[in-house]
């Protein structure tokens, strides 16, 4: 019998995710994000440029807005 989806391209997603998350090392979070830019030299008020895909980063408990929280 077929496997229907509401949303193949969700199904994908998810599926990634979950690859992407089983992959992750450790948890990673605002704050870890936040240790991990001070240990290279980012200090509060330091400007920085960004340009990143979001693909080809770590997951990060809450996603894309952690890592602008981060910043």
């Amino acid at each position: 019998m077929p496997r229907f989806s509401i949303n193949p391209q969700k199904e994908l997603k998810d599926d990634s995710t979950a690859r992407v998350i089983a992959e992750t090392d450790s948890p990673r979070t605002r704050e870890s994000l936040r240790n991990d830019l001070r240990s290279i030299g980012v200090e509060t008020a330091d400007r920085v440029i960004v340009h990143t895909s979001m693909q080809t980063l770590a997951w990060v408990n809450g996603g894309p807005v952690a890592y602008i929280q981060a910043l």
